[in-house]
């Protein structure tokens, strides 16, 4: 497979950290706070890091042929809409790929640099929800979009945490897991806190075997010391709803019947026509009117991604449908961290051509159509 491999030598391994590092900078201003200028360096120092891969001549061809899908996908843009509706499109898939492959190029060598930078993103996120519902009580706000956005940044920012460890063989702390459903339990968006909670079980029941044992001795001791009304009202300051909203999401009779997400997709579907089924449709189209309210926002990763990329969604869909398969046989960790991304996109427009962690989420596929292509499956361990 040595014709397959990537590497960056075109430039000096120092500065492609400094690199690097910017351009991760940028997409999170961007995708955090809405920085515009980080937009545009995260794009320009990720397309030079995917030109440095060109430019060896010796190009993955998971990296070629998703980087050809995407531009027949942005042509289909240019075609249903204006130059501008799709000028950001290609670009962010380009300089993510770019910077994902300059993580798993240099995730041996600089080991120390990806597990502190990794480490430090999340938990800066961490103490910054934090503080910010401990002077404010609400999370609108907090980050660029609704406070329901927040899970999914968290979510989509985690790969890059798992992956860098995974690859070296190394632990990881379970408390990344579980800070991750605390943010996203104050900031009440139901899916977050379901996902979230989905995978921190997950977690749990990998590294522990009696995981049903363990959770009913933490319900005895809450109830023996009448700890509940403690937790109720905790979750009453977060949202006095927060338990009847939850356990609305988790009635299947919800997901495609009354609730909003559910109408936008059934009045997607049932607009299709044979053209728009194949070529995508008008992003401006996009729009609905729901009991006297307009919406413009499909909340579905994969709706959008049809509408800008038409027949060809269910190229990336086969590619998330392998990917998916393969870390089942390869990793339980990684699989279910994948499976929860993957729900999450159901319900948000947030990853998959459209957001701006990207760089994040292809780790998943770039270590299972390059990476895993030159090594063997390494163990994922946890930290005490």
């Amino acid at each position: 497979m040595n014709n397959l491999k990537i590497k960056i030598t075109d430039i000096d391994e120092n500065l492609k950290i400094y690199i690097l590092l910017f351009s991760i900078l940028g997409y999170l201003a961007k995708g955090l706070f809405d920085i515009q200028f980080g937009l545009y360096l995260g794009i320009v120092l990720g397309l030079f890091l995917l030109s440095q891969v060109f430019n060896n001549l010796r190009v993955n061809r998971f990296v070629f042929i998703y980087s050809l899908i995407s531009l027949l996908a942005y042509f289909l843009i240019i075609f249903n809409n204006t130059f501008d509706e799709g000028l950001f499109f290609l670009p962010i898939i380009l300089s993510s790929l770019g910077i994902s492959i300059a993580i798993i190029d240099t995730v041996f060598e600089y080991k120390k640099f990806h597990y502190n930078l990794s480490k430090i993103i999340l938990y800066a996120l961490f103490i910054y929800c934090v503080v910010f519902f401990i002077l404010f009580e609400d999370m609108n706000y907090a980050l660029k979009g609704s406070r329901n956005m927040i899970s999914a940044y968290l979510l989509c920012l985690l790969p890059y945490y798992y992956m860098v460890r995974h690859i070296n063989g190394d632990k990881v702390s379970i408390w990344i897991a579980f800070f991750t459903f605390l943010i996203c339990l104050i900031s009440v968006g139901t899916a977050g806190v379901i996902l979230s909670f989905f995978f921190l079980y997950a977690l749990l029941h990998i590294r522990y075997k009696y995981l049903t044992f363990f959770l009913l001795i933490i319900i005895f001791f809450v109830y023996s010391f009448e700890l509940q009304n403690y937790f109720y009202s905790f979750l009453n300051k977060i949202d006095p709803e927060i338990l009847s909203k939850i356990l609305y999401r988790l009635d299947i009779n919800n997901l495609y019947g009354p609730s909003i997400r559910g109408v936008i997709l059934n009045n997607y579907i049932s607009n299709l026509d044979l053209f728009s089924f194949f070529y995508g449709i008008k992003l401006e189209n996009l729009h609905w009117n729901i009991n006297g309210i307009d919406y413009y926002n499909p909340h579905n990763s994969y709706l959008l991604l049809h509408a800008k990329s038409g027949i060809l969604v269910f190229v990336y869909l086969s590619i998330i449908g392998v990917t998916l398969y393969k870390l089942f046989k390869l990793n339980k960790v990684l699989f279910f961290l994948f499976l929860v991304i993957i729900l999450r996109a159901s319900s948000d427009t947030v990853s998959f051509a459209h957001g701006y962690f990207e760089w994040s989420i292809y780790l998943f596929f770039l270590y299972i159509f390059y990476y895993k292509n030159r090594v063997n499956s390494i163990k994922i361990g946890f930290s005490k």
